[in-house]
């Protein structure tokens, strides 16, 4: 990933996040769902777009076209395990294919305490979103599927309500490039 489009990109997430985290913390507390946590993390990457050169990108829920196909990734690729799997991110900011550059974030939410296999799983998943190939693939005679990836960034982004506090996982190229936690408390004083 070219390293200011990378940065660009983690700079309008962080922002969003921030006030996201501000405005629901009293949902994040109450334990609302992950739907509803995603849909008001949606309205403020859209706010946060608005103001740059993205801002024609859309931010999308629950997302699962790859133009007129069904999106799906490879997993395990290379082994005799590598199935072609159909997926739904929680929330991606794409151009729905209207720009050559088209996948720029994907984001997959949990709340701390999920099954860890569903973690595991996720972050799977942004990995094969993030790997920079693609292919077209008929499965099974019945559904047509093009497999989805080239996210410029992955973010697997869990809420621990108890601690009051967000771990962040990136991925990019394929792989888990950072980690970091923070506490609600540190967006509440950090200036823009």
């Amino acid at each position: 990933m070219e390293y200011s489009v990378k940065n660009e990109l983690l700079s309008i997430f962080y922002r969003a996040n921030k006030d996201f985290l501000i405005k629901d913390e009293s949902n994040i507390l109450r334990d609302v769902s992950e739907r509803s946590l995603c849909a008001s993390l949606k309205s403020q990457l859209e706010k946060h777009l608005e103001n740059t050169h993205f801002r024609e990108y859309y931010v999308d829920a629950e997302y699962n076209r790859n133009g007129d196909k069904i999106k799906a990734i490879l997993t395990d690729r290379g082994t005799s395990r590598e199935a072609k799997v159909t997926v739904v991110c929680d929330l991606i900011v794409h151009s729905r294919g209207e720009k050559p550059k088209d996948n720029l974030i994907a984001i997959e939410m949990k709340k701390r305490g999920r099954d860890l296999e569903k973690i595991r799983s996720d972050a799977d998943r942004l990995m094969a979103l993030t790997n920079k190939q693609s292919s077209n693939f008929h499965w099974e005679g019945s559904i047509d599927l093009k497999t989805v990836s080239d996210y410029e960034l992955g973010i697997l982004y869990i809420i621990d309500r108890k601690l009051r506090e967000i771990e962040l996982r990136f991925f990019s190229d394929g792989i888990e490039v950072g980690k970091s936690t923070y506490s609600f408390e540190y967006y509440k004083s950090y200036n823009k």
